[in-house]
């Protein structure tokens, strides 16, 4: 029998484009006997004793879209994120998450230069001929809100991970952000403490972190401001990658945990087991895949490696894996099944918490970049916005694979470890192992599932059992394959299929679902918008497959919600008729005909205006003032006014919800008067209080690579290198009892020309650190340079 199959390199017909339909798709024809004549018979029975509690929203991705004309708010990129199932979604991005400032969504440039520095005493860093793309694509675009983007995770039911940014992002700036999460009832799985904060440590040349445990020491009081405004945040310590886990970086977090204890939740790492090229010979490369990926998902590793460097029932939090090798290249046959097998492998173990791949923004690749656009809007100080433009998008094809995964992982509540028998063996380094490999799944909805990854040419004729007994419902199939381990990656469907007979194609990834004997009751709902309206609160709750109505319970007190409201058939609806000055409470449940759901999160409006905001802090630069306040609750979103002291100028902008805006365009040496104002749908706030702050072209950039060595007698010698936009400056050298309390910063030189001092001072304790700032007649630096750290043989004092 004949069976055609769509290959195409965008999405499956399930994983689908957007707006407008790429039409270059090719048809593949195979023999049902073909490519092998002979089938291996083989056995795979699901064991449901003891199954593994699989967390809600297992499987997810890096988001990264700042290099590409994305946006949280464009439909087609919608469109595209809600077909990759995302469980989880990391805001803002990796690498290029190191220089954002969260509380204006923009890049500040001068955290640019001073992260992305040459590792040359030269200064040679990118900015002295032209400005960096990266800056040009985030800054030549609307601001990166995390309102928009909880917006989107919102919409197709992701959760919310937020890597923060110890390098330059200092705990009062932390804690603005993360108020703003808590007046806007952002439900945040985890804040991971920086994205590959181990590249940035002596002698990789870029000073931040001497060692693991001085990252541990640094970011304890990004920690505290977090927890500050938010207790209950749960908090992700950064270990580096997986197959470093007992290095040095790991040991010296270990170190400051049994020193200090701990106050982190989780322990988040990038796991790339194949970076590079690896072996030029194929077949031994493969080899080394299937070794490594079974090691480090493996028991051994996680009681073993993971736990040594951690702590007993420490859970794991990957943000980043993917396969990046130059020998198997991800767009193989096989490359697109250790995504898949990485997945299902790390379902089982009860310690692997959540999984990131990396990253979203390559899964749906824009047809129209608008790059010129974009390019140019930043060359005139502007954002351009390409949300609602005409676009489509295409895909790395692995990627189609990984969506119907992740519609699995993140539609189960456990994991079944299965039996094997029969399997065809492949070799890898020093053994034979099975080719097969297959875990089970209680599906949340309708289904339940089996997903089997065959990693050899031979082809399976397999009986699917649970729990020693044939499946006696017809399944449904999906499948990825490959008839070589570097061909072309074909995709493919069948239905009504016996479980004593399925076809388990040669470098393939496999599906097998099956109905439920009863549809179970919907998992939870949340809320995960309420906006503020006159009178009124319009809510946005996930969206829940099996759900034939939604109950929304309010009331003037959390404890006593008595008022219910049925929808049906969409997740939004305004309630009206509140009265003014009180304030409500609301909850939303799921039902269907096998019962209801618990309440989802609770999230609360009052019918006022809302209170006024306060500006905490402003960033003066040439013809540019980046101003930051603090958020209120129930606002809507956030007016900036600015006007020229002497009245001859003034404008007001609609920020939108968030918590600081760049004001560009404006006059050198003109104060400016800068207020911001609250609004919601009851009306404005008061105004904020006022910033008084005059733009200059001579505020000299900060300092960077701050790096101290010490010689016999000599004390401890500080250099630094000087920004390419010094303009002149002189510089002034702090010592930092405290990492990142300014107030109790001790200046010791100032007025230097040269970018060195030497500190002859005796001071106790074992960890001493340092800063450096740039002054000119018009000011000083926005910002201090990085943290520079001396340790001595002094019995430690945190």
């Amino acid at each position: 029998m004949k069976v055609i199959l769509l290959l195409t390199a965008l999405f499956s017909v399930t994983w689908a484009h957007s707006m407008s339909l790429n039409d270059s798709t090719t048809v593949a024809v195979f023999d049902e006997e073909e490519p092998n004549s002979s089938y291996v018979k083989s056995k795979i029975n699901i064991i449901t004793k003891n199954p593994i509690k699989l967390h809600q929203g297992f499987a997810g991705f890096n988001m990264r879209i700042g290099d590409t004309p994305w946006t949280y708010n464009n439909p087609v990129f919608r469109k595209g994120v809600q077909q990759a199932n995302p469980g989880f979604l990391r805001y803002f991005s990796g690498t290029r998450n190191d220089y954002l400032d969260f509380n204006t969504g923009l890049y500040i440039e001068e955290h640019h230069e001073q992260i992305k520095s040459a590792n040359k005493e030269d200064g040679d860093d990118g900015w002295k001929e032209k400005v960096p793309n990266d800056i040009k694509w985030v800054n030549g675009k609307i601001p990166n809100r995390l309102s928009d983007m909880y917006d989107l995770c919102g919409s197709v039911g992701s959760r919310l991970i937020i890597t923060l940014n110890p390098f330059v992002q200092s705990p009062e700036e932390v804690k603005t952000f993360i108020k703003f999460i808590k007046d806007n009832n952002i439900i945040v799985e985890a804040y991971q403490l920086a994205n590959e904060p181990q590249l940035y440590r002596k002698p990789k040349g870029k000073y931040f972190f001497k060692n693991g445990e001085d990252f541990a020491y640094k970011v304890d009081e990004i920690i505290k401001a977090v927890r500050e405004i938010d207790p209950d945040a749960r908090i992700a310590h950064n270990y580096a990658f997986d197959n470093i886990s007992s290095g040095k970086w790991a040991e010296g977090i270990k170190k400051y945990h049994k020193e200090n204890g701990r106050n982190w939740d989780y322990v988040s790492m990038h796991s790339y087991l194949f970076f590079g090229t690896g072996n030029k010979d194929y077949d031994k490369e493969l080899e080394r895949i299937r070794t490594r990926i079974r090691k480090f998902t493996s028991d051994d590793f996680f009681d073993g490696r993971f736990t040594k460097t951690s702590w007993e029932d420490s859970k794991l939090i990957i943000t980043e894996f993917s396969l990046w090798n130059k020998t198997v290249r991800y767009t193989h046959a096989y490359g697109n099944l250790f995504n898949p097998e990485y997945l299902m492998r790390m379902s089982v173990q009860p310690r692997a918490y959540m999984i990131g791949n990396h990253y979203l923004g390559e899964a749906i690749r824009a047809k129209n970049k608008y790059k010129n656009k974009i390019f140019e809007a930043y060359n005139n100080h502007e954002h351009f916005d390409p949300s609602n433009l005409p676009n489509s998008y295409t895909a790395r094809e692995e990627k189609v694979a990984l969506g119907h995964i992740y519609g699995v992982l993140n539609n189960s509540d456990q994991s079944y470890i299965t039996k094997i028998s029969g399997s065809a063996k492949v070799s890898a380094q020093e053994e034979e192992v099975d080719a097969l490999y297959a875990v089970g799944y209680r599906g949340n909805e309708r289904v339940d599932y089996l997903m089997v990854v065959n990693t050899s040419n031979k082809g399976h004729k397999v009986q699917v059992k649970l729990d020693g007994t044939l499946i006696d419902k017809k399944l449904a199939i999906k499948y990825s394959y490959g008839e070589t381990p570097q061909g072309e990656i074909l995709h493919g469907e069948e239905n009504a299929i016996s479980s004593e007979k399925v076809t388990i194609r040669p470098y393939s990834v496999t599906i097998i679902s099956w109905p439920k004997d009863q549809l179970p009751t919907p998992k939870p709902t949340r809320i995960y918008s309420i906006r503020h309206e006159k009178n009124a609160a319009t809510l946005k709750w996930w969206k829940r497959n099996t759900a034939d109505e939604y109950i929304i319970k309010y009331g003037t007190s959390k404890n006593n919600l008595n008022q219910t409201v049925k929808v049906k058939g969409v997740e939004t609806k305004t309630i009206n008729g509140l009265d003014h000055s009180k304030e409500y409470f609301f909850s939303v449940v799921a039902k269907n005909q096998s019962g209801s759901s618990e309440s989802s999160n609770i999230v609360n409006t009052k019918v006022n205006k809302p209170d006024a905001p306060k500006l905490v802090r402003s960033y003066k630069y040439d013809g540019k003032v980046i101003v930051h306040w603090e958020s209120v609750p129930f606002a809507n979103s956030y007016k900036v006014q600015y006007k020229t002291k002497n009245g001859d100028f003034s404008e007001e902008v609609d920020a939108k919800n968030i918590t600081g805006y760049v004001i560009e365009k404006l006059i050198n040496n003109i104060e400016y008067e800068i207020s911001v104002t609250a609004y919601n749908g009851n009306g404005n706030s008061q105004s904020s209080n006022v910033f008084n702050v005059t733009p200059s072209g001579n505020i000299p950039w900060t300092p960077y690579w701050l790096r101290v060595s010490n010689e016999k007698g000599e004390g401890v010698k500080l250099k630094w290198q000087p920004s390419d936009n010094n303009k002149g400056g002189k510089y002034s050298v702090y010592y930092c009892p405290s990492p990142w309390d300014e107030s109790s910063y001790e200046l010791m030189a100032e007025g230097l020309t040269s970018p060195e001092f030497v500190d002859t001072k005796e001071r106790s304790g074992n960890r001493w650190y340092y800063r450096v700032k740039s002054v000119t007649e018009d000011g000083a630096s926005n910002f201090y340079s990085n943290i520079a750290t001396f340790t001595t043989k002094k019995k430690n004092t945190k």
